[in-house]
């Protein structure tokens, strides 16, 4: 049985590093990591449900293109 080696990464862009992605997408990793965080403290001092969470991020549709509009 082949054993495998524990990699481990400090941060978002060591890990972007080690997976081989930019140092936008690292970056791009550590905004969600923080946004995420935070809506989980968010969540935890209001109380919120998760149907309530689920209802106020869900985001507005698109408005359906009107083509009579277009030139």
């Amino acid at each position: 049985m082949r054993r495998f080696k524990s990699i481990v990464a400090k941060d978002a862009a060591e890990l972007a590093d080690i997976l081989g992605l930019s140092p936008a997408d690292g970056a791009e990793l550590q905004l969600r990591s923080d946004l995420n965080d935070k809506i989980i403290e968010v969540v935890r001092k209001t109380g919120l449900t998760h149907d309530q969470v689920a209802k106020l991020s869900r985001p507005e549709l698109p408005r359906k293109h009107d083509d009579s509009l277009s030139m």
